[in-house]
């Protein structure tokens, strides 16, 4: 039996394209004003290379590779805020090249009797009229 509510919840901004790993970090976002000083002070660093940057600011989590840039809260309350992070990077990077963007939700069940499953939830692609393909 599945539980009622899921046990966890999350979303993720996934955008492809042409990204700079070191230039970001929680620094960078509290300077562009996409987190505030609470997020900044919350910042937990794993590791920012030339290839690789991943990094925690309270509520958000930032992974970027040079082909990706993936946001995640797995707080319900902040889905707002990671569009608008998301959104206000992107505009920030407005001449870096975007092939695709894909917005993604993650709920976690708890089965009677049985292991943790996790569901993944992807919309399906638009085509240029805005109709689901």
């Amino acid at each position: 039996m599945i539980a009622q509510r899921a046990s966890l919840e999350g979303a993720s901004v996934v955008i492809r394209g042409y990204f700079n790993p070191p230039i970001f970090s929680p620094k960078w976002f509290f300077d562009q004003q996409l987190i505030g000083a609470a997020e900044f002070r919350a910042s937990e660093i794993e590791v920012i290379t030339r290839d690789v940057a991943f990094f925690g600011m309270g509520w958000l989590g930032c992974q970027v590779s040079s082909e990706t840039l993936q946001l995640t809260t797995t707080n319900p309350e902040e889905f707002e805020r990671l569009r608008d992070a998301a959104i206000g990077v992107l505009r920030l990077l407005s001449h870096t090249p975007v092939a695709a963007l894909g917005i993604n939700r993650e709920f976690t069940f708890i089965l009677s009797g049985m292991k943790t499953i996790t569901l993944l939830v992807m919309p399906s692609p638009l085509n240029s009229s805005g109709k689901n393909i």
